[in-house]
């Protein structure tokens, strides 16, 4: 096959069409290609990448709103945020765009090679992304944490920790794009092998790149946790504060598999890139979402709070929690009607908003002066008796002669 490539452009016309519309891959023996409908999950690919753009979509956008309206300021780390963001989309859409062309896993002898043409060429576009995005999205990241946990820029610990880290983010994924960009010469040669040029060792460049990127997100996930439990807080906040800047862990967890699947990588030439491209891809995507979230996390909580729609969720939990309690409060009163003695007999629910009246109100009645101040424990006892009247000259009269007086009697003993 790696011969007739080579000859491609010398070959009859029907001869390259006949190449072009062919199998991606030779199929196993006794396995026909099925370009029309082959075994796909295309549909679980789908769904999970709007899944991922969908929540990064909403963070950055609840973050952007905390900056702009809340917060009424931009930081450096915000427009380092911005271009990460930019970098998100990008890599979100080079994803559809693999899923489009060589579905998700797919096996690569079931696309044309015409087909995966488009996939190898859109494997440049989205790791150009994720490369821009991680670069962007750490230095923004330890942008922030350090004017948050160091505002009077004191070159302690923290500050040549945060500083080394950055630095070297900045040089590695800068060596790691060149590469990238490099790793084919020329970059048509990927998807045209028949193109005279030489592409490295691309799987060594892979695994450098994914062994740093892990190394790189757990000392960001680390870095603020001796400060945040040095704090002068109870260790309730403590322990908030720090799951906050804990996020970080599923994006570990994601670096972790995509290391795991690319040890296995078959690359283009070798075997079936098509299907395991596609696992690479969905923990790309995973890891790049959650490296988004830990870059918003800090805002969420107070952007969430001021927004319109933070508001109106938190108005409607409000109201969801005080309908279930009026509820249970009129079951347990229902219960306590069913039980009551015979003096309480034909009271009706005007009579518990009367009972509603005192449970508001008992507390605002005034102790008369010089009575038992300054004692502890029980200073008085209330007693309340509850009655049910009717309008009539006989309460008319006893309003003019005690205009103080409630619907209720409270004695104090």
């Amino acid at each position: 096959m790696a011969d007739l490539m080579s000859q491609f452009p010398s070959l009859p016309p029907e001869v390259q069409e006949q190449i072009l519309n062919g199998p991606a891959m030779s199929p196993p023996p006794g396995v026909v290609p099925n370009f029309d409908n082959p075994p796909n999950s295309t549909g679980v690919g789908i769904a999970f990448g709007v899944l991922c753009a969908i929540v990064a979509v909403v963070c950055f956008l609840f973050r952007v709103y905390c900056q702009t309206r809340v917060e009424k300021r931009w930081h450096a780390e915000d427009y380092f945020g911005l271009l990460a963001f930019i970098s998100y989309l990008g890599a979100v859409i080079s994803f559809f765009v693999f899923i489009y062309y060589g579905g998700f896993l797919v096996h690569q002898w079931n696309i044309r090679f015409r087909t995966f043409q488009k996939v190898l060429e859109n494997s440049l576009v989205i790791t150009f992304f994720y490369i821009l995005l991680m670069l962007f999205a750490k230095v923004g990241i330890l942008l922030e944490w350090n004017r948050i946990f160091n505002p009077s820029s004191d070159r302690d610990s923290f500050f040549w920790a945060s500083h080394t880290i950055l630095t070297l983010n900045v040089l590695l994924y800068i060596s790691i794009l060149i590469a990238e960009a490099l790793s084919c010469r020329p970059a048509n040669h990927l998807w045209e092998p028949w193109v005279a040029g030489v592409c490295f060792n691309k799987r060594a460049l892979d695994l450098a790149s994914a062994y740093f990127n892990l190394v790189a997100d757990f000392l960001i996930l680390l870095l603020p946790q001796r400060i945040i439990w040095s704090l002068h807080m109870s260790r309730q906040k403590k322990i908030k504060v720090s799951l906050i800047f804990s996020a970080g862990i599923v994006t570990c967890l994601c670096a972790i598999f995509r290391i795991v699947v690319i040890h296995p990588l078959k690359y283009a030439g070798d075997g079936d890139t098509n299907y395991l491209t596609s696992r690479v891809y969905m923990l790309t995507i995973a890891e790049s979402t959650f490296v988004i979230l830990v870059f918003c996390m800090p805002a969420l909580p107070k952007g969430f709070i001021e927004s319109a729609v933070g508001r109106g969720i938190i108005f409607s939990l409000h109201s969801l929690a005080s309908m279930a309690r009026r509820s249970n409060t009129s079951w347990t009163e229902s219960s306590r009607r069913e039980t009551r003695p015979k003096g309480f007999d034909g009271m009706d629910s005007t009579s518990d908003l009367h009972m509603h009246d005192v449970e508001n109100n008992i507390w605002s009645v005034s102790s008369h002066p010089g009575e038992h101040q300054g004692e502890p424990g029980v200073i008085r006892r209330i007693d309340i008796s509850t009655h049910h009247e009717q309008k009539s000259s006989a309460v008319t009269a006893s309003s003019t002669s005690n205009p103080g007086q409630h619907s209720w009697d409270a004695t104090w003993r």
